[in-house]
């Protein structure tokens, strides 16, 4: 039987992994990364993961998974690094954090004494400073 093939993005240290919500999915994750703890001698904590399954899955098989890889299932994934990480259908109230944190550090400023180019690095320097 062929296996699903596994997305994943790396954060520096952090790791996601994206697979199928079965029992089976998640036996084969668990499987690789036990291989490779035991590899490289690096150790993943459990506990402190998380489990986030769509709203089309079953409670029963989510809670299922999660038992599989001995971490907590979730409803919400909260943020990273300051962003949400979005779950559902984006809003300008999805952003309205990023965009308030924003104004005030450039309102921190006193960008009335600065020229028009200076405002424009000044901007540039802030919002590349925030993760997005």
């Amino acid at each position: 039987m062929k296996g699903y093939e596994v997305s994943h993005l790396f954060f520096a240290d952090d790791l996601i992994l994206f697979g199928q919500a079965s029992t089976t999915q998640a036996k084969t994750i668990r499987e690789c990364l036990d291989s490779f703890c035991d590899l490289s001698g690096q150790y993943v904590s459990f506990p402190k993961s998380r489990i986030y399954c769509s709203n089309n899955i079953k409670d029963s098989d989510a809670r299922s998974i999660a038992s599989v890889c001995s971490s907590p299932l979730i409803k919400d994934l909260g943020k990273y690094i300051g962003v949400s990480l979005i779950h559902c259908r984006t809003t300008n109230h999805t952003y309205r954090d990023l965009v308030e944190k924003t104004q005030k550090r450039l309102a921190a400023w006193k960008s009335d004494s600065l020229s028009l180019a200076e405002r424009v690095t000044l901007m540039r320097a802030v919002t590349s400073a925030i993760p997005i």
